[in-house]
C-alpha cells in the first residue's frame, strides 16, 4: 500500500513543486531551499482538504452519512 501511495501521489507531488520553482536544490552548497511564500496556495489546498475530510469523519462518527 504504501508503496503504492509513493509511487502514485508522493514522487509526482515532489516533482511538481520542483517543476513550480516552490522547492530549489543548490548543488554547490548540498542544501534544499522552501520558498514559504509561494507555498500559500499549497498549504491552502492541504488545509482544505484536510478541514472537509476530518468534517466528513466528525459526521460519520456522529451517525451521519457522508
Amino acid at each position: 500500500m504504501w508503496l503504492t501511495i509513493r509511487m502514485l501521489v508522493l514522487y509526482p507531488a515532489f516533482a511538481m513543486l520542483a517543476k513550480e520553482g516552490l522547492i530549489l536544490f543548490d548543488p554547490e552548497a548540498g542544501t534544499i531551499t522552501i520558498q514559504i511564500e509561494n507555498m500559500k496556495a499549497l498549504v491552502m489546498g492541504v488545509v482544505g482538504y484536510a478541514a472537509t475530510f476530518a468534517g466528513s469523519r466528525w459526521a460519520k462518527l456522529k451517525g451521519g452519512l457522508t
